[in-house]
């Protein structure tokens, strides 16, 4: 990528895939970066750029067909992990699970529907953002959400999950929207917790879209909370396995425990859930 003491940090390479190109050059241009490569759906990608520097994989999916989708994504996100290039996506509501099943990691942003303007900043974020440090990977669990996967105590024993309970708390929380202004009390995370943990009781299995639905914020913002909250390990991302065009989101065992202590703690207060 760019040397960080570049005067001009915002300049990359950037190699475009998809069909309809023409949105995604005019997104390097206004960041300030130069098309090295303009590649179809199902071309071999290469190390494109020059010297050490690695292009942005800038992948131009609004409008594709699904199916096309599921065929030359793996490769993509293949081709991005063997030379350690970031991916910039751009796509429509339609396609948020297929791409979501074939893009993921660190250093890939998911832009459902962007302006221009949203493009722009996910390149510039994409061409000066450090690489993850080695032995990093997605969905360690070290020290997820500032605390260990304890084993859950006896006097956990009363927390059932009570998903009726938790679909009171989303439904009440969603009524605030009709009284003050939209996105005032946006809490995306919670929400998403809140979700997955009665989805869970209730033995339904989440698509990435279905949570940005649960979410209550733009698809885009909804993905960059999904992968923060994958990084962080309180989410784990599930393909499935006999559909690549979609996966699933589930909590992991650290998440779990911490929700259900946290019911627990409810419970015993006398308190509803916020």
């Amino acid at each position: 990528m760019a040397d960080p003491r570049d005067p001009d940090p915002a300049r990359f390479d950037a190699a475009l895939i998809g069909g309809d190109l023409s949105r995604g050059e005019a997104a390097v241009s206004a960041a300030g970066g130069r098309v090295v490569a303009r590649l179809g759906w199902g071309e071999a990608l290469g190390p494109e750029g020059s010297g050490e520097r690695r292009p942005v994989l800038v992948v131009e999916a609004e409008g594709a067909d699904e199916i096309v989708l599921a065929q030359a994504l793996p490769a993509i996100a293949e081709a991005a992990e063997a030379f350690r290039c970031a991916v910039v996506a751009a796509f429509d509501a339609v396609s948020i699970d297929v791409v979501a099943a074939n893009l993921w990691g660190p250093r890939v942003e998911l832009l459902c529907q962007p302006n221009p303007a949203e493009r722009a900043a996910a390149l510039s974020r994409a061409a000066v953002e450090p690489e993850p440090p080695a032995g990093v990977r997605e969905g360690d669990d070290e020290a997820a959400g500032g605390f260990e996967a304890e084993p859950p105590s006896d006097a956990d024993g009363d927390a059932e999950l009570d998903a009726a309970a938790i679909r009171r708390a989303i439904r009440a929380r969603r009524m605030r929207g009709s009284f003050f202004a939209p996105g005032l009390f946006s809490d995306p995370a919670w929400d998403m917790l809140l979700d997955l943990y009665a989805a869970e009781a209730e033995d339904m299995p989440v698509s990435v879209s279905s949570l940005c639905i649960a979410s209550a914020v733009a698809p885009t913002t909804a993905l960059r909370w999904i992968a923060r909250l994958t990084e962080d390990g309180l989410l784990d991302r599930r393909p499935d396995a006999t559909d690549r065009r979609r996966a699933f989101m589930a909590l992991t065992e650290v998440a779990r425990i911490g929700m259900r202590r946290y019911l627990v703690s409810l419970r015993r207060a006398g308190l509803a859930i916020g």
